[in-house]
């Protein structure tokens, strides 16, 4: 009997729990307690600024002899290793005298760039004597180009500089990404000493540079020249008093004496190509 009463009590008591988790299901009804974690590992990834590697140079030290320099040549980098401006101003020259300069670029990179090189064309100026319509310009000038720095086999222009600096200005191009560029230029020029008999008109010219060059004063008389101090436009002028051979009339000379230019070579990053490069 006492067994019954037993396994009754156990049984209740079994039943009892069972109701009392029903009802907790029950009041938790529609509630989930669960956490789900999704972790993924990424690569770490990793960039590098892209390459920068032109170099412009120029060497002007032998632009003018030493004997005969008296004027500043500036061949300076800027910080960037990719703009150099060269100066050459107001420089002594004269009959039987020659010089030269190089400047180039090398180098590449991985992005788009733009080569372009510029005279400005206020700061221009050659040697020259002017009567007329006529121009004499002794000085005789040649732009080469070369791959390496120390061979010039191309020639790109030769006469006046004026002519040399039209064909620096088109050197405008695009540099592709990771193309590799070596270009030198050599620009050279020479006043030729020329004692041929035929040549005797244009020592007569350079006679009177030289004149030209000489005046300090108001007016100076060199001769059968006038000659006037130099004037703000850097011209100077010459009066023949006797004139020419079939004349008497006096004959006026314009004079330049100096040589001046302003050489800008620069290489810059750009998006798109520039038009026509």
């Amino acid at each position: 009997m006492e067994d019954k009463k037993t396994n009754k009590k156990t049984r209740g008591i079994i039943i009892a729990a069972m109701v009392l988790l029903l009802i907790a299901i029950m009041c938790f009804c529609g509630v989930t307690f669960a956490r789900y974690i999704t972790k993924s590992s990424v690569p770490t990834q990793q960039a590098t600024v892209a390459k920068w590697g032109f170099v412009v140079s120029a060497n002007a030290e032998n632009l003018f002899g030493k004997g005969y320099n008296q004027g500043e040549i500036v061949a300076k980098p800027d910080e960037s290793g990719a703009v150099v401006d060269v100066k050459a101003a107001t420089s002594t020259v004269a009959p039987g005298t020659k010089g030269e300069m190089t400047f180039g670029v090398t180098g590449s990179a991985e992005v788009l760039a733009q080569l372009k090189m510029t005279v400005k064309a206020d700061t221009l100026k050659d040697i020259s004597l002017t009567q007329g319509g006529d121009v004499y310009t002794p000085i005789k000038w040649k732009l080469e180009k070369g791959t390496d720095g120390t061979t010039y086999g191309t020639e790109v222009a030769k006469g006046t500089l004026s002519e040399i600096v039209n064909k620096v200005n088109e050197i405008n191009s695009t540099i592709k990404i990771g193309e590799s560029v070596s270009d030198y230029y050599k620009l050279s020029w020479e006043w030729v000493f020329d004692t041929d008999a035929d040549s005797e008109d244009d020592d007569v010219k350079d006679t009177i540079l030289g004149y030209a060059a000489k005046a300090t004063s108001a007016e100076q008389t060199f001769g059968n020249y006038k000659v006037s101090a130099k004037a703000t436009n850097g011209t100077v002028t010459v009066i023949d008093t006797k004139g020419t051979t079939e004349t008497t009339d006096d004959v006026t000379y314009t004079a330049i004496i100096d040589i001046n230019f302003d050489l800008s070579i620069i290489v810059m990053q750009i998006q798109t190509p520039t038009t026509g490069a």
